[in-house]
Order: structure tokens, then sequence, then C-alpha cells
């Protein structure tokens, strides 16, 4: 309620008649969910006939620029904590953002402190300037050289296909992965060997940390009464950030794959589940490698044969064996959709009654009950790869609910 409230206020209603269901409302037997139902009706009607706002209107929205400034005497340990008391911060250490700091760091774009770049960050509906990227970008530890990458990454962000007002107040366990491609990897130090997922890069984390501290501070996106993730993850506030190993690529870019130049900067933007370890040390043939990687990835999602990507990210050894052993990512992808396949079976019958799996011209057998397997996306090229990583046998596979978005970073020079 209070996450319905506050994004009601966000958006300029300032009162709304709400109705109570308590949780939970899903995964529970029809009975019970009927009785929520008809425990709910008394209160629509009340509401109905008898409820009154109390506000009448939202009070009138702060200046997008010049952001608030604060003035603290004080060490600091001070700082940190008054922003923490705030919503400014998170409870990680900081640098603060001081005039001069900040002043730094717009100097690594030629676009205005007060252009916004994103109107509107959910749940609070914040105004993200490129100087609040900037103030961001100050706490996180990025150098003014990184600014362009994160502009672009906030512009990726609001595009409406790519979920993020999902992403930012979901019960799942959500974060954001951003793949750097082109020139802009070396120019800037972004990590793309050994480690290249990990935090112990500057490019790498900082920018990711600087994303999580605009969702965090400027979009308001903190539990528990905004972010409802039910368990959470480190990766929801240390976003991923990784570079494309061009240098080991056995085939072409993603980049380049869809449709831009080589030598584009280019930053894809995607929501992600935690990524699981494809950790096979004995494959000695391609074939090998894609039966032990089709039998790991093999799970089921919130909805039957979904419609958005997942993402590979192969290690470069395993990419070599792919490729000496003969494959194409058209080859690897359709190997995958045809054997990276579960029962249909174990989605329960409430899932059925919501229309979640349902017959269609590629498997119309579907029905309750039967065993008919189903690929975990609904076509091939919904099977996204990368080479990134350093040396040993481990890929990565991350899942995702919803698509991926592709920006370029020249413009935010």
């Amino acid at each position: 309620m209070r996450l319905a409230r506050y994004t009601s206020a966000s958006n300029g209603m300032a009162d709304q008649c709400f109705v109570e269901i308590p949780h939970p409302i899903g995964g529970i037997p029809s009975e019970e969910l009927e009785a929520k139902i008809k425990n709910a009706f008394p209160h629509i009607l009340a509401a109905m006939t008898g409820w009154r706002p109390r506000a009448s209107k939202t009070p009138a929205a702060k200046p997008s620029y010049p952001a608030d400034t604060i003035k603290i005497r004080g060490t600091v340990s001070d700082i940190q904590e008054l922003f923490f008391k705030r919503s400014l911060s998170t409870g990680l250490p900081f640098v603060p953002p001081t005039r001069r700091l900040v002043a730094n760091m717009l100097a690594g774009t030629s676009h205005a402190p007060d252009e916004i770049v994103w109107d509107g960050i959910p749940p609070r509906m914040g105004i993200v300037t490129v100087e609040l990227v900037a103030a961001c970008a100050v706490m996180a530890g990025c150098k003014p050289q990184y600014m362009p990458t994160l502009l672009a990454i906030a512009e990726a962000m609001k595009e409406p296909e790519l979920g993020y007002a999902h992403q930012a107040t979901t019960t799942g366990t959500e974060s954001l992965l951003f793949l750097i491609s082109g020139p802009m990897v070396k120019e800037i130090g972004i990590a793309c060997g050994t480690g290249a997922a990990g935090l112990c890069f500057q490019a790498n984390a900082s920018i990711g940390y600087a994303i999580g501290l605009i969702s965090k501070v400027i979009g308001g996106s903190l539990p528990p009464d905004r972010d409802h993730s039910t368990l959470a993850s480190p990766a929801d506030l240390l976003n991923y950030v990784l570079g494309e190993n061009e240098g080991e690529l056995a085939w072409a870019s993603y980049a380049v794959e869809q449709g831009y130049g080589k030598n584009e900067d280019l930053v894809t933007a995607k929501v992600v589940y935690q990524p699981l370890d494809i950790s096979d040390h004995n494959s000695t043939t391609g074939k090998e490698l894609l039966k032990y990687t089709a039998y790991s990835i093999n799970q089921p999602y919130t909805t039957c044969m979904k419609h958005s990507p997942v993402l590979l990210g192969w290690c470069p050894e395993h990419a070599d064996l792919l490729v000496r052993s003969g494959y194409t990512k058209a080859s690897i992808r359709q190997y995958l959709w045809e054997n990276a396949r579960y029962p249909v079976s174990v989605y329960a019958k409430a899932a059925w009654d919501r229309g979640i799996c349902s017959p269609n011209e590629d498997f119309p057998e579907l029905r309750y009950g039967s065993e008919t397997l189903v690929p975990i996306v609904a076509k091939p090229e919904d099977i996204q790869m990368i080479v990134c990583g350093g040396a040993g046998k481990h890929s990565q596979f991350w899942p995702g609910p919803k698509a991926m978005v592709s920006k370029r970073i020249g413009p935010w020079r």
C-alpha cells in the first residue's frame, strides 16, 4: 500500500481510493482466493459510496535544476549518516558530491547540466538531469570520461521495452546488466577479460554503482516500501557492467550483429536474473559442450516460452571449442532451442487457468498435465550470446524476462 500511495502521488494524483487485498494472492487454492474477493467487496462498496479525497491537489514539484545543496559541518562519517537518513545513499560508503567534484565530473560531457535525460524515473518519478547523473557518478567513484557511457545507460533504461519500472519494484530478484561494445571499452578501461562481471575494475564497478544510485536515490527504488524484491541481491545496487571481449571474438560482436558499425560505441541494457555458471571442464567437442549447456540452462520461466531474450556469455575457451567444431551463432541457437526443453507439466493448474500455457502453431498439443517438452524461449533468435571473460572454462547464462535495449554512446560525449 505504501508503494501504491507513493507511486500515485509521484504521478500527480495527491489522493486515491484504495481497497487492500492482503498477500498472498498468487499460488493459493481457488477457494482461498474467492474468500479474499468476497471479503473485499464490502470495502469496495464503502469506497464507491462514501470515500472523499482528503487532498485537493499534489504539492508543486521542486525545480529539477539546480539540485538542492546541503551545508554540514562535521566528519565524512557525519555526511555518510546524514545522506543515509535522508535516503540519499544506500548504506555503502560514497564520495561526498561537493560542488567542485560535480563540476569536474560534468567536464566529461558537452551536455549542459540542466538537460533532462529522463523525465520520470520510477517509482518516485524523479527527474534525471545531467547534473544529477554527475552527482551519482561522483558518489560512486567514477572518472569524468565515464559520463557519456553513464548518460547513454540512463537513456537506455527509460525505454519501455526494457521494463525498468517493473525491475525497480518487483518481488523478483532482478538486476540490470550493461554490455559495452566498441572502442570505448579500451578508452575508459572497461574490463572484458578475467573477472569482467565482478567488482575489481574501477570503470565496471563504479559505473555499476553509479547506476544503482540513480535507481535508488533519484528513482526512489528502495526497500521495503518501494523495491519489493523478496530476497534481492547485491547486483540490484552494484549492477553488472562488462565489455564484449572483441579481442577473443569467434563471431561478429553483438553490436555488429545488431546492425551497428564495428567502431561505434554502444551500450546494451538488459534486466536479468542471477547468472548461472556453466562450468564445463570435460567436453572436448562442441557437441558435448552444447549438450552440457542445454541441460545447464534448461529452466522454466513464469511464462511458458517467453518472448524475450536470454543472454549467454561464452568464455573464450568455450567459444573457441565451438568454432573449431564448426558451429556458428545460428547453429548454436538452433541446438539450444531444440534441446534446452522441459516438460510443460511443471506448470501448476493455476498457470494454465491464467493462460500462461496455451496451444500455438508450434505446439498444438499443449494441454494441462501433458509431458510435452517446450523450449526455454519462444524462438532460437531469443538466445543472444557474447564472448567475455578470460582463461578458464566457465561461461555464464543470464536469464531475464524483458528485452535488450541498445543506445549509442557517441551522442553523449
